[in-house]
């Protein structure tokens, strides 16, 4: 056909057109590829997560101030939204912090560990948590058997994912 694709025969597409079929399929490139943020830039998104998290203290000290609404997980309400995007975010922001602060990233070698080997680490996580939860009365543990059970049962996890990397064990799914 004739028109504004200069000389392009029937079936030919026009650049314009493959652009436009390209951005329907994908509209967003992924964030590796929207161009590298720079160091301000994540500093300034640290603090805008730190002020993010005290409305949502301050929200949640409102709703239950003034209307009376606990955090209920069994009724996921507003409160319990708020709890947990309060609760969450600061963990977010300080591992952010600790990314920005450390030049180069200790934790590669870690991540890398557990992305190579993600289903073996998630099944020795799940089952690991099983054989704590019947080892002990995790619901009636002191706060700091608590806070050391976690941590080492995250240390355990980290530590086997790693040494699953360093012999190359790869499970093979069928």
């Amino acid at each position: 056909g004739k028109g504004k694709g200069k000389g392009k025969g029937k079936g030919e597409a026009t650049p314009e057109a493959a652009a436009a079929v390209t951005a329907a399929v994908n509209p967003a490139p992924p964030l590796a590829r929207q161009g590298a943020r720079t160091l301000g830039w994540w500093y300034g998104f640290l603090v805008k997560l730190a002020l993010c998290d005290v409305a949502l203290w301050l929200a949640l000290y409102a709703l239950r101030v003034f209307w009376h609404e606990l955090p209920s997980r069994r009724m996921v309400n507003a409160a319990y939204v708020i709890w947990v995007l309060a609760y969450n975010i600061p963990v977010f922001g300080s591992l952010l912090a600790i990314d920005l602060a450390v030049p180069t990233n200790p934790c590669g070698r870690l991540f890398q560990a557990v992305n190579r080997n993600q289903l073996l680490v998630f099944l020795i996580a799940n089952v690991s948590t099983g054989v704590v939860n019947m080892r002990m009365q995790t619901l009636f543990a002191e706060r700091g058997v608590a806070y050391a059970t976690v941590y080492m049962h995250m240390y355990v996890v980290a530590a086997v994912a790693f040494m699953l990397d360093v012999s190359g064990v790869k499970p093979r799914l069928l």
